[in-house]
Protein backbone atom coordinates (compact mmCIF):
# COMPACT_ATOMS: atom_id res chain seq x y z
CA UNK A 1 0.00 0.00 0.00
CA UNK A 2 2.73 2.57 0.99
CA UNK A 3 4.43 1.81 -2.55
CA UNK A 4 0.91 2.33 -4.55
CA UNK A 5 0.89 5.92 -2.35
CA UNK A 6 4.51 6.55 -3.13
CA UNK A 7 3.70 6.14 -6.59
CA UNK A 8 0.64 8.20 -6.99
CA UNK A 9 2.18 10.94 -5.11
CA UNK A 10 5.14 10.64 -7.17
CA UNK A 11 3.12 10.92 -10.52
CA UNK A 12 0.93 13.77 -9.51
CA UNK A 13 4.24 15.96 -8.33
CA UNK A 14 5.70 15.16 -11.88
CA UNK A 15 2.50 16.19 -13.74
CA UNK A 16 2.77 19.44 -11.56
CA UNK A 17 6.24 20.44 -12.68
CA UNK A 18 4.97 19.64 -15.98
CA UNK A 19 1.65 21.85 -15.79
CA UNK A 20 2.11 25.10 -13.50
CA UNK A 21 4.63 26.44 -15.42
CA UNK A 22 3.56 26.60 -18.93
CA UNK A 23 0.10 27.81 -16.83
CA UNK A 24 1.07 31.21 -15.77
CA UNK A 25 2.78 30.52 -12.52
CA UNK A 26 6.43 31.65 -13.68
CA UNK A 27 7.79 34.90 -12.12
CA UNK A 28 7.92 37.84 -14.93
CA UNK A 29 10.65 40.65 -13.98
CA UNK A 30 14.31 41.89 -15.51
CA UNK A 31 14.58 42.84 -19.07
CA UNK A 32 11.84 41.30 -22.01
CA UNK A 33 12.30 41.71 -25.09
CA UNK A 34 8.93 42.46 -27.57
CA UNK A 35 9.20 42.41 -31.34
CA UNK A 36 10.85 40.17 -33.82
CA UNK A 37 13.07 37.68 -32.91
CA UNK A 38 11.89 38.66 -28.93
CA UNK A 39 10.67 37.10 -25.85
CA UNK A 40 7.16 38.04 -27.01
CA UNK A 41 5.77 38.55 -30.80
CA UNK A 42 3.94 41.94 -29.73
CA UNK A 43 2.51 43.96 -26.38
CA UNK A 44 -0.88 43.53 -27.37
CA UNK A 45 -1.35 40.88 -29.51
CA UNK A 46 -2.23 36.67 -29.17
CA UNK A 47 0.86 35.23 -27.08
CA UNK A 48 1.93 38.77 -26.33
CA UNK A 49 3.49 40.00 -23.18
CA UNK A 50 0.09 41.60 -21.96
CA UNK A 51 -1.95 38.38 -22.45
CA UNK A 52 0.92 36.57 -20.52
CA UNK A 53 0.94 38.20 -17.99
CA UNK A 54 -2.94 38.73 -17.32
CA UNK A 55 -2.77 35.24 -17.22
CA UNK A 56 0.10 34.66 -14.98
CA UNK A 57 -1.25 33.96 -11.44
CA UNK A 58 1.85 35.65 -9.88
CA UNK A 59 2.16 38.57 -12.26
CA UNK A 60 5.61 41.19 -12.16
CA UNK A 61 7.76 40.17 -9.11
CA UNK A 62 10.19 42.81 -9.97
CA UNK A 63 11.58 45.82 -12.08
CA UNK A 64 10.69 44.87 -15.26
CA UNK A 65 11.71 46.89 -18.59
CA UNK A 66 10.23 45.98 -22.23
CA UNK A 67 12.63 46.42 -24.95
CA UNK A 68 10.81 46.99 -28.49
CA UNK A 69 13.06 45.38 -30.70
CA UNK A 70 10.95 46.20 -34.34
CA UNK A 71 8.41 48.71 -35.39
CA UNK A 72 5.09 46.95 -33.79
CA UNK A 73 1.17 47.48 -35.34
CA UNK A 74 -0.45 46.69 -32.25
CA UNK A 75 -4.32 45.26 -32.69
CA UNK A 76 -5.31 46.03 -29.39
CA UNK A 77 -6.56 42.44 -28.42
CA UNK A 78 -5.13 42.18 -24.58
CA UNK A 79 -5.64 45.25 -22.38
CA UNK A 80 -3.02 45.25 -19.63
CA UNK A 81 -4.60 44.41 -16.47
CA UNK A 82 -3.00 46.53 -13.77
CA UNK A 83 -3.64 43.75 -11.15
CA UNK A 84 -0.67 41.78 -11.99
CA UNK A 85 1.85 44.71 -11.59
CA UNK A 86 2.00 44.19 -7.77
CA UNK A 87 3.28 47.96 -7.47
CA UNK A 88 6.11 46.80 -9.66
CA UNK A 89 7.68 49.18 -12.11
CA UNK A 90 7.09 48.68 -15.82
CA UNK A 91 9.02 50.20 -18.73
CA UNK A 92 8.30 49.81 -22.16
CA UNK A 93 11.06 51.17 -23.95
CA UNK A 94 13.36 50.83 -27.55
CA UNK A 95 15.87 48.29 -27.85
CA UNK A 96 18.92 50.50 -27.20
CA UNK A 97 20.14 52.52 -30.11
CA UNK A 98 17.04 52.19 -32.26
CA UNK A 99 14.19 54.30 -32.52
CA UNK A 100 10.63 52.05 -33.20
CA UNK A 101 6.85 52.93 -34.24
CA UNK A 102 4.17 51.41 -32.05
CA UNK A 103 0.93 51.76 -34.08
CA UNK A 104 -2.87 51.18 -32.92
CA UNK A 105 -2.38 50.89 -28.93
CA UNK A 106 -4.71 54.06 -28.91
CA UNK A 107 -7.80 51.84 -27.75
CA UNK A 108 -6.95 51.30 -24.29
CA UNK A 109 -4.31 49.25 -23.38
CA UNK A 110 -4.98 49.23 -19.35
CA UNK A 111 -7.51 47.92 -17.90
CA UNK A 112 -7.75 49.57 -14.27
CA UNK A 113 -11.27 48.42 -13.14
CA UNK A 114 -14.06 46.02 -14.15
Amino acid sequence: MKKITFSILAVLLLCISIYLPHRGYSQISGIKTVGPGGDYPSLTGPGGFFEVLNQNIIGLTDYTELRITGNLCEPGTHKLNGFNLHNNALKIVPNPGNNRTLQKVINAIYRSSY
